[in-house]
């Protein structure tokens, strides 16, 4: 497992660069346990139940989480790197268009 205060530092960088709280609560939490399932991030990051899920989808949906397995669904967390210039990437965009 990954030191608490590195993934709180990886955390804290992520939401500066634009990703909400939530998934970078649980996009670090994966990166630190490495595969979880939906119940298990719930219970390890204090996020409600429902908006894991929520959570989760979301990130899988913007490539930085892959899902595998069925009933239960496994959850692991795609290379730190690649995801945090991707989250940079899309504030970056983002704010281009604030001063379009």
């Amino acid at each position: 497992m990954v030191e608490e205060d590195v993934i709180k530092a990886i955390q804290d960088r992520l939401v500066a660069c634009g990703m909400r709280e939530y998934s970078a609560k649980v996009y670090t939490t994966l990166f630190s346990v490495g595969i979880a399932k939906a119940t298990e991030l719930h219970e390890l990051t204090g996020i409600p139940r429902g908006r894991i899920y929520e959570t989760l989808d979301d990130l899988s949906q913007q490539g930085f989480v892959t899902e595998f397995g069925t009933n239960p669904v496994y959850y692991r967390a795609d290379d730190a790197e690649r995801t945090y210039l991707r989250v940079l990437s899309l504030e970056l965009q983002r704010l281009d268009k604030l001063r379009a």
